[in-house]
């Protein structure tokens, strides 16, 4: 089990580990999984379990929250617990060597009884600044060896790996827009003002 805030890397990591094993990823689709037929959404997991037999996998279940939430949970109808109660029974009973990882953005909201069916669970965090520095490096590739990555990442406490790897590309395309084969700390200081617009937008609309 894969938990922490959006944008910190679970399915990416994910993708990682199915490269490190050389298996192919399989990635669940929850919004053609869960149904609103009674009985539907249960019979499409034990296609995907029965699936997971023809080879060894990565199976991805992201947002797993969407599908395996707490069964006590108030106003939650008897569908969605029957579905629950399916779910552990064929994590628990399935034979395959395929890895299966879920990832969830809301630890809370998942049933305490599928804690126990993963024999690990990950917490990612959002970016130390050391963190940010080696997104960024690794992103510019070769072209950041003339900027201070340190002054670049002091705002940007509380960015996720994705938001930081975002600001490196916008800093790369305007590079590109103005034909210039260097970049500098202003492209990456646009980039990260078109980031901190992104935000506010994001923020204000959930207010």
């Amino acid at each position: 089990m894969f938990t922490g805030p959006s944008g910190t890397g679970k399915s990416a990591s994910a993708e990682a580990l199915a490269g490190e094993l050389g298996w192919p990823l399989a990635r669940v689709q929850l919004a053609t999984v869960v149904s609103s037929y009674l009985g539907e959404t249960a019979k499409n997991l034990d296609q995907i379990f029965e699936f997971l037999r023809s080879g060894s996998w990565v199976l991805l279940f992201d947002e797993f929250d969407m599908l395996a939430r707490d069964r006590n949970e108030r106003g939650d109808h008897g569908e969605l617990k029957r579905v629950v109660s399916a779910l552990l029974q064929l994590i628990e009973t399935t034979t395959t060597d395929s890895l299966i990882i879920a990832t969830t953005n809301h630890a809370s909201l998942l049933d305490s009884a599928l804690w126990r069916r993963f024999n690990e669970v990950v917490a990612f965090d959002l970016p130390t600044p050391e963190d940010r520095i080696a997104v960024l490096a690794m992103k510019l590739g070769g072209l950041h060896k003339d900027i201070d990555l340190s002054a670049a990442v002091a705002g940007l406490d509380g960015y996720t790996h994705a938001e930081v790897e975002a600001i490196a590309l916008d800093a790369i395309r305007l590079m590109v827009r103005q034909g210039s084969r260097v970049l500098n700390q202003e492209h990456l200081a646009y980039a990260t003002q078109r980031m901190e617009a992104r935000r506010r937008t994001i923020l204000n609309s959930q207010a």
